[in-house]
């Protein structure tokens, strides 16, 4: 059910700027953040955790930094560590950090120094051969910007 939920929110939120913010207002990235924590174990809804906070963080600053500031790169991080055989969450994960970190420098920091680049360059390594054309792009562009930090 809860991944219907995070489906509507993913339809909704699209790439429109001003539905991004009602969702942030109204205590979504809160929500999911607090839905992957009660559901570890749960593939699909850690993967569409990481599609919903990826899509809010996309090109949008406030919610990176909402995202950042209700503990988003540690349960990314940590669900890609738990979920290390799924290149589903290994993708969705290295997109949503990746979009978190796009072009503010203290995010890139934050994304660095909670141990992302271990994670995602362990990610590549574990999927070389499966790993999916978008999670490779998300993770190279991840990597070469925390290079930068």
């Amino acid at each position: 059910m809860i991944v219907f939920a995070y489906g509507a929110l993913l339809n909704l939120i699209g790439d429109n700027h001003y539905n991004k913010s009602a969702v942030a207002s109204e205590g979504g990235i809160r929500t999911v953040i607090e839905v992957m924590q009660a559901h570890p174990k749960n593939t699909e809804l850690q993967a569409s955790g990481c599609a919903v906070i990826m899509s809010l963080a996309y090109n949008h600053a406030d919610n990176q930094r909402k995202v950042v500031s209700e503990g988003g790169i540690e349960e990314i991080l940590k669900t890609m560590q738990a979920h290390q055989n799924d290149v589903k969450v290994q993708e969705l994960g290295c997109g949503a950090l990746d979009n978190i970190a796009w072009s503010d420098a203290a995010l890139r920091k934050r994304v660095k120094d909670a141990g992302a680049l271990d994670v995602v360059e362990a990610a590549i390594a574990r999927h070389f051969m499966g790993t999916t054309a978008a999670c490779e792009r998300y993770a190279e562009h991840l990597i070469a910007n925390l290079d930068t930090v």
